[in-house]
């Protein structure tokens, strides 16, 4: 149950699979030296970037997010970019995980990744929390809503490497949202080619829906 349910709990057997030999060489190369073998579990959640746990040796535990593999829509799965804005977020009030390493190399595992901090802790799959008594229920949701306000306080020009994620203007105030439509609609239409290979016909629903939003986010 929900209770019971920790990070520890959420590692599985792995369903993509590593190259646990060239990755340990890599995270005692770049991360630190450890004895004993590398192993992996894999996470339940996370199916968009598979995300794992390592054990390394005896020595310590760590999470490594990777990209899948496969042909990916541009700018879709970046784990560079969340590599990047967590580091960022780690001096402010903001609660993140510590940013270990980041490898673009695609030859060490077949995907660019990044390792970063464990955190044990608990995790909820039912947003309801009806497991838990009143009292810790609105502990939790107090909690998710000061960390959201701790990420609106945050000053995102001062940090480094931010201003990178900020196109057309946005660091300006432009407009966030068109830029979002303008992306999704070249994501549908990329992948378009893969749905008539899969033999999927595209609902005309879906370009009503992108045409609305255009109008909507102008």
């Amino acid at each position: 149950d929900d209770l019971s349910m920790t990070t520890l709990d959420e590692a599985g057997p792995v369903r993509h699979q590593l190259d646990l030999q060239s990755l340990s060489s890599y995270l005692r190369s770049h991360l630190k030296p450890f004895e004993g073998a590398l192993t992996a579990r894999q996470f339940s959640h996370g199916q968009s970037n598979p995300t794992y746990l390592l054990d390394c040796g005896a020595a310590f535990q760590c999470v490594l997010r990777k990209q899948p593999h496969g042909k990916l829509l541009s700018t879709a799965h970046a784990v560079d970019r969340e590599h990047c804005i967590m580091r960022a977020l780690k001096p402010t009030a903001v609660p993140v995980p510590e940013m270990l390493c980041y490898c673009a190399d695609a030859g060490v595992i077949g995907t660019p990744f990044f390792v970063m901090e464990f955190i044990h802790g608990r995790v909820f799959k039912d947003a309801t929390l009806e497991q838990l008594p009143p009292i810790e229920r609105f502990g939790v949701y107090h909690a998710m809503c000061d960390v959201l306000a701790r990420l609106h306080r945050v000053d995102w020009r001062s940090l480094a490497g931010l201003e990178q994620f900020a196109p057309d203007g946005a660091a300006e105030g432009g407009a966030y949202a068109a830029r979002q439509v303008r992306r999704w609609k070249r994501q549908v239409e990329g992948g378009r080619a893969v749905l008539a290979e899969a033999g999927v016909a595209e609902s005309g629903d879906l370009a009503a829906l992108a045409g609305w939003l255009e109008e909507h986010t102008a």
